[in-house]
């Protein structure tokens, strides 16, 4: 196979691969073309300029694979790639074309993925506190949205991470008039996992994403993003 079959991720080395050939499951997926060479066509006809070439990329990984060992990945008229089910050894006496992008083993039978261990990222948690006064019953109130940067191992690790200070954060304090003021927790509005590897990631003079949301609003014409086809 042209592509490199990895198996970093199963209790098996390419050795006892040979030695045994299982059959295994293998994903091929196929590169994206560049349609800058068809910006200025409509929209129609770039789907199907693109439509075309897939199928074309497709049918070229499809004669690399033996009859009955393969199904396709994606829709017919824009595949994205094939799944391979065959023996080790048929896998790697594959020769795959220069339009597959990258290839994944997704089953070895008789040998079960490792157990990988999850390494830590950085999540932002956002989460709102509402600001209660003492004896204020009525009128508008004020609350925060606090978004907090913690090392966690997943979305429901880097919650329970971020609510270790909720409580000393919602401890009361004597505001100017001598009223009591805390900060009470509502709910975590959103996790998300950022590209942040390490802490020197944060030292970047160009800045670091730690937090994103997608929202709408109603269109300006300031805004607009003149078409870039001909009609």
């Amino acid at each position: 196979m042209k592509k490199r079959l990895n198996t970093k991720d199963f209790n098996v080395t390419k050795k006892e691969l040979k030695k045994s050939n299982p059959k295994m499951k293998v994903l091929a997926y196929l590169k994206y073309p560049n349609y800058m060479d068809w910006i200025k066509d409509k929209p129609k006809v770039r789907r199907q300029k693109l439509n075309k070439i897939m199928s074309a990329n497709y049918s070229m990984l499809e004669k690399a694979i033996p009859k009955g060992k393969l199904k396709r990945l994606g829709a017919k008229k824009s595949p994205r790639g094939i799944i391979i089910e065959a023996s080790y050894k048929d896998i790697a006496s594959i020769k795959l074309p220069d339009t597959v992008d990258s290839v994944y083993i997704e089953k070895i039978k008789g040998h079960a993925p490792k157990n990988i261990e999850l390494e830590p990222a950085f999540f932002a948690v956002k989460s709102r506190f509402l600001i209660q006064i003492e004896g204020k019953t009525e009128g508008k109130q004020s609350y925060e949205d606090r978004i907090m940067l913690v090392r966690a191992t997943s979305f429901i690790d880097a919650e329970k991470r971020a609510s270790l200070n909720y409580e000393t954060y919602a401890d009361p304090y004597l505001n100017s008039y001598g009223q009591l003021v805390r900060w009470k927790f509502v709910k975590v509005i959103d996790v998300y996992e950022t590209f942040i590897d390490q802490i020197d990631d944060l030292l970047d003079v160009s800045g670091v994403e730690v937090f994103s949301e997608l929202k709408e609003r109603k269109m300006k014409k300031s805004d607009h993003w003149e078409k870039q086809w001909k009609d």
